[in-house]
């Protein structure tokens, strides 16, 4: 194994001990157990390629002197992914280290790729699952707690490719369609010992409930207080087959007939009728009276928000983008739909009225109608 420090190269002789430990969601490790009869200082930085991976020397090695001339040492090195847990995670406009971000799951990775780019330049965006914004709340955390936070936030998995420099967040399978086959026996893959169980021990779900959120629902025109799953329709995923069933409670298996009926549910409260659009144009009708108006062109004719608020309720716009973006930040809006138009309440918020010169909205960002 050659280890590469200070412009110069060393050939080390590794004890079969010696391995490399890769898991999902982990950085990957290389562990190198070596003897030598000198003293051999290798530095923080000290790196080494292994199947095409580098690996670097975080910390300082560990070794122990046996004799005077017998030195054992241990080095635990670390592909690139290792440096998330270096930074910290930053909102890229502002410099904030507590903040508040509303973005679809693409932006969330978007904004650790910038944080990265920011000290360590080749980082890029990979894969990335389709889902509705979802805000999180990023408090002086690292960039190493930030990547699995918006993981568990959008309930997916992501994987670092270190070869590329790439972070994907999706689900983390290979050879789905060409599974490996084993069997029992001698050098044909398995020890004794192994089985096969479900996850938790849990039994397969044959009815899964889903409960949508409350918001823009007027009981008295949808019939329900919760946002419900379209009724009777048939959908596809993964390549299987599902239907929902006439009230638009539940789905099911519709590829095979159900024998058994073991329950579950999925919260989607998060998940309500709303329209996200963006910021063509920005109208500022009286700065001194923080009147910000803004212009939204892809709205289509026959959309007129007016003919849609729920008697009692006002019309309000988020912001998932820009310097008005955030969780605290919710403005109520008169629309004139001729011109595309928003007319913002001003506000104070965080002790000043906005929108303002600074905090405002700007054209290209995202907002959305609730």
């Amino acid at each position: 194994m050659k280890i590469h420090f200070n412009n110069k190269e060393i050939d080390i002789l590794v004890d079969t001990s010696s391995y490399r430990y890769t898991a999902l969601q982990n950085v990957g490790t290389l562990y190198l157990y070596f003897a030598s009869e000198e003293f051999i200082n290798i530095p923080v930085g000290a790196y080494c390629i292994y199947k095409n991976i580098t690996y670097y020397l975080m910390d300082p090695d560990d070794f122990k002197k046996k004799s005077s001339r017998n030195f054992e040492y241990t080095l635990v090195m670390y592909d690139i992914g290792a440096i998330l847990g270096k930074y910290k995670c930053r909102d890229i406009v502002s410099k904030r280290l507590k903040f508040d971000y509303t973005a679809k799951p693409h932006e969330h990775l978007q904004l650790i790729v910038d944080n990265l780019n920011m000290r360590d330049s080749g980082w890029k965006v990979g894969e990335c699952i389709e889902a509705e914004e979802k805000t999180i709340n990023y408090n002086h955390i690292f960039c190493s707690e930030a990547l699995p936070t918006i993981a568990d936030t959008f309930k997916t998995e992501y994987e670092i490719d270190p070869a590329i420099k790439t972070i994907h967040l999706r689900k983390v399978e290979y050879n789905k369609g060409e599974p490996l086959p084993l069997e029992y026996g001698k050098d044909k893959g398995f020890v004794p010992g192994l089985g096969r169980s479900n996850k938790d021990g849990n039994r397969p779900v044959t009815i899964l409930y889903v409960q949508g959120g409350e918001q823009n629902i007027d009981f008295s025109k949808y019939g329900s207080k919760e946002l419900l799953l379209p009724k009777n329709q048939r959908l596809e995923y993964e390549g299987r087959a599902y239907v929902s069933d006439a009230e638009g409670l539940y789905i099911k298996r519709a590829d095979t007939t159900l024998t058994d009926v073991q329950e579950d549910s999925l919260d989607c409260s998060h998940i309500s009728p709303k329209r996200v659009g963006s910021v063509s144009n920005v109208v500022v009708s009286d700065k001194e009276k923080n009147f910000y108006d803004f212009i939204d062109s892809s709205i289509p004719d026959d959309l007129n928000f007016e003919d849609y608020v729920i008697e009692g309720n006002n019309m309000t716009v988020i912001f998932q983008s820009g310097m008005l973006a955030g969780s605290n930040k919710e403005f109520e809006v008169k629309y004139v739909h001729k011109e595309r138009k928003f007319l913002i309440t001003p506000q104070e918020i965080d002790g000043q009225i906005m929108p303002n010169d600074i905090y405002k909205p700007n054209l290209g960002v995202t907002c959305k109608v609730t």
